[in-house]
């Protein structure tokens, strides 16, 4: 999750789109790992492990683009840099899951059914790229079940790296 001037530039964003589309609104993030179907105290208990193999990175943020799926339908690509995919790739292996060919690193700016037109529109008027970098110090772990509005923060760890 970005912090600081990116993030409250990520979360103005989102939260316009969010109200001038009618759509749910959410903090800006890009998920690691998704659907983590276990119980609560296991999943903070394997988060912490993950963080504990990953060392701080940046995150860089470019171009837009939009898919006809809920949650990216406007997104910004994230670049798959080794950082960045040896971090999911350590999260994986402690949640024992599979590798994913289909990764695809973005931070979503606005979820739901929104045709086609409307989403071209939407990166016309923002612009076709968004050149954002912001530095990953730590995961956070959040229950996403249900609307996004239910959606709460479990736990945040610091990523140290100590651990191989």
């Amino acid at each position: 999750m970005p912090e600081g001037r990116t993030a409250d530039r990520l979360r103005t964003l989102i939260t316009d789109l969010s109200k001038k589309y009618r759509t749910q609104n959410f903090q800006p993030h890009v998920t690691l790992l998704g659907e983590l179907n276990l119980p609560e105290a296991r999943t903070v208990a394997m988060s912490a492990r993950v963080a504990k193999r990953i060392n701080p990175f940046p995150v860089r943020l470019g171009e837009l683009a939009h898919l006809d799926q809920y949650f990216r339908c406007v997104f910004v690509k994230a670049a798959k840099t080794e950082a960045l995919m040896s971090s999911r790739t350590a999260a994986l292996d402690v949640f024992k899951q599979d590798n994913d060919e289909e990764y695809l690193p973005h931070l979503s700016l606005i979820y739901g059914w929104i045709n086609p037109q409307t989403r071209q529109q939407i990166i016309k008027d923002i612009g076709a790229k968004l050149d954002i970098e912001f530095q990953v110090n730590e995961l956070h772990l959040y229950f996403t079940a249900g609307q996004p509005r239910f959606w709460h923060r479990v736990a945040r760890m610091p990523c140290i790296g100590c651990d191989s």
